[in-house]
């Protein structure tokens, strides 16, 4: 089903290893921004008057840096704007540990929010601090249980492996006071370097060393039986939930179903369109204002290519992807297409085939980014 994304752009400081676009939390009011954002979901929403939505994902930046009022008030007009599922809505919003109250979790979710995702990264204190986060384990703790409390149908918690100078025991102790938090559902990604962060400067100068690929293949396992063994099934290269618990608007996300994405920098893709709101927070709110959206760039995917995206999407799910139902969406025939790459990539064990559809092995998720590069 489709999805909204919402994208709230602001954080008391920027990690050394993210890329995404933020910008300092006293940059501008965030009532202005809540304004300008809602008068673009106004201006927006005959983009999507054929789609019925049954997730919205509020993330950032650092979300929870707004006022409960504020989320509501964003929520009324999304609500008031777009067609939704009759019930069963997913309604997800990003959150970091310092950030967060009793309140302001119990507010939010009386304000409609379903699913929480904090940003934890790691559980030891030598982990956050390289990692410039501004909470500690403590407040990691004391934020789950109190957004467990609250009640939501699904708590996540964001965690990273890969840390320089964090070995196979600091991981494993991370992990296992991961599952014993209680949580819903944990996503496990390994730390990379991108382009233009203050951490890629530092590698580039020699002033961090990153794990090598031996160390990170072993946390990999470790992450991926760790979590299996404390009952987290793997439906992602990188997420692991209790069974009922996946977070089914990045699903959306995997299946190239369509989303319209709202606020600086959001990304769309609607009708074989893909395009992106402008990422400098000032000329988001001035294309708003004076032409009620905010779009920079902007795509058509052909056919093909909409049929190669939805392969390499797909793929990163533990299920796979169906031959059939490929073809009879696309009038593409999958083996037929890749031909002999898809042979090598099967007799090399990292794809498999089954049943009419193909996933990749356990080996070939330790080199996903190699394998997908082939199906482009």
């Amino acid at each position: 089903m489709p999805g909204i994304y919402i994208h709230i752009p602001f954080c008391v400081k920027k990690c050394p290893y993210c890329d995404f676009v933020s910008y300092a939390a006293s940059a501008v009011s965030f009532h202005e921004y809540a304004e300008v954002l809602c008068l673009e979901i106004r201006n927006r929403a005959s983009e999507a008057e054929d789609l019925v939505f049954d997730t919205i994902y509020i993330g950032g930046g650092t979300p929870s840096l707004f006022p409960a009022t504020l989320i509501k008030t964003i929520l009324m007009q999304v609500n008031d704007s777009f067609d939704f599922v009759a019930k069963g809505m997913e309604i997800s919003i990003e959150a970091n540990p310092e950030s967060v109250s009793e309140k302001w979790l119990e507010d939010i979710r009386d304000a409609g929010i379903t699913r929480i995702s904090m940003g934890v990264q790691d559980f030891s204190e030598q982990g956050l601090a390289t990692l410039e986060r501004p909470h500690s384990s403590r407040d990691a703790r004391d934020a789950i249980s109190l957004a467990l409390a609250a009640g939501f149908e699904s708590v996540n918690i964001d965690m990273m492996f890969g840390i320089p100078g964090q070995g196979i025991k600091e991981l494993a102790q991370s992990l296992s006071m991961a599952c014993n938090s209680g949580v819903h559902h944990i996503s496990c990604y390994e730390l990379t370097v991108e382009q233009g962060t203050r951490l890629e400067a530092g590698v580039r100068a020699g002033d961090i060393i990153m794990p090598d690929n031996d160390l990170l293949a072993d946390m990999t396992d470790l992450a991926e039986s760790f979590l299996g063994d404390h009952g987290y099934r793997q439906y992602e290269i990188s997420n692991f939930s209790i069974p009922g618990h996946e977070c089914r608007h990045n699903l959306n996300y995997w299946a190239n179903g369509p989303y319209i994405g709202l606020g600086c920098a959001a990304v769309s893709c609607l009708y074989g369109t893909r395009s992106r709101n402008s990422a400098s927070l000032n000329r988001y709110r001035e294309m708003v204002k004076n032409k009620g959206k905010a779009t920079e760039f902007q795509e058509c995917l052909d056919c093909e290519a909409s049929f190669r995206e939805s392969v390499m999407l797909g793929l990163r799910t533990n299920r796979g992807i169906s031959c059939s139902e490929m073809e009879a969406k696309f009038g593409i025939n999958l083996q037929k297409y890749y031909g002999l790459t898809l042979k090598s990539l099967i007799d090399n064990a990292l794809i498999e085939e089954d049943g009419g559809r193909i996933c990749l092995t356990q080996r070939g998720r330790r080199v996903a980014n190699s394998v997908l590069s082939m199906l482009v």
